[in-house]
């Protein structure tokens, strides 16, 4: 179990990406190579739930909403099909729990039509109409000394974000307010010194 004490929100998020990645693998071993259905399931399940657990803390980010999205695709892709029926209802109640996670990233029609093709039910298909514009980026706030900026970190990438970029924050009391590692979607800029966030939203779990 990862100890929330000992780490900062930056290290918990690498920390539970890595776990989910690890347990995804474990289920794709369970799977290929020991052929051990019940385990493999587990395993899958193990790391969504763990996704939850980082969605509740809110230290969610875009490399983990990546292996978050991998690991559905695997589960679905090697479900055998003497489990389909009595897995469908659960694939999409965490696809419609967390589409505002899935809906962020390319994987997103990767998913779905697996979703759509696994189980013989395009219900969901209308989720692939809420992509993000082309361009849009996603990242996590770092609170800066100063309260007009902050930064935004996204995919190795930081990025300086002053408050009149913020579409939905309009004083510095609303931006204090703001949590460190909050998700937020924003566009690339330029100002002065550089490349810099514009266009700035903040993602609601």
């Amino acid at each position: 179990m990862i100890s929330d004490t000992k780490l900062d929100s930056q290290n918990l998020r690498v920390a539970y990406t890595e776990l989910i990645s690890l347990y995804s693998h474990s289920g794709q071993s369970f799977f290929k190579v020991q052929n051990d259905i019940e385990n493999g399931v587990g395993h899958f399940k193990k790391a969504f739930e763990t996704f939850e657990i980082c969605n509740k803390k809110g230290i969610v980010d875009i490399k983990m909403i990546k292996n978050f999205c991998e690991s559905l695709h695997s589960f679905m892709s090697m479900l055998p099909y003497t489990e389909v029926s009595k897995n469908s209802q659960y694939v999409k109640k965490i696809i419609e729990s967390q589409q505002h996670y899935i809906g962020l990233i390319y994987l997103n029609r990767k998913v779905i039509f697996k979703y759509a093709e696994k189980f013989e039910d395009d219900s969901l298909n209308w989720l692939l109409d809420n992509n993000f514009s082309e361009g849009t980026k996603i990242g996590n706030i770092v609170k800066a000394v100063n309260e007009s900026y902050v930064f935004i970190e996204s995919e190795n990438e930081k990025y300086f974000a002053h408050i009149t970029d913020f579409l939905d924050i309009k004083t510095t009391f609303e931006l204090n307010k703001v949590k460190q590692g909050q998700l937020v979607s924003f566009e690339e800029g330029q100002n002065y010194k550089g490349p810099c966030a514009i266009n700035i939203k903040i993602i609601s779990s």
